[in-house]
């Protein structure tokens, strides 16, 4: 049964990326100037790949610090989602 979950919870998540990109960068194409366009894309979707490194990286440290509690290692991971969320109301209207 672990392996198969270990196959299909990364190609459910990666399922599930693309249309988390579509909106994102839908979002960034509305907020850009079209002059800027092409320059803020590829900067932002290279920042955007280079964090999913760092991210696993924290992860697994965190998953071995907590491990005694898995659950308590995504629910880290929720919280640092929700916070990536609730800052985005801060971000600048134009």
């Amino acid at each position: 049964m672990n392996s198969v979950g270990l196959c299909l919870g990364p190609a459910l998540v990666g399922f599930l990326a693309g249309p988390i990109d579509v909106g994102v960068l839908t979002l960034r194409q509305r907020r850009t100037d079209p002059a800027w366009f092409g320059r803020v894309m590829a900067v932002s979707i290279s920042l955007n790949l280079s964090g999913a490194p760092i991210g696993s990286a924290l992860g697994g440290m965190l998953l071995a610090w907590l491990a005694w509690s898995v659950p308590a290692a995504f629910a880290v991971a929720a919280v640092a989602c929700l916070a990536g969320a609730v800052a985005t109301r801060w971000l600048p209207k134009r």
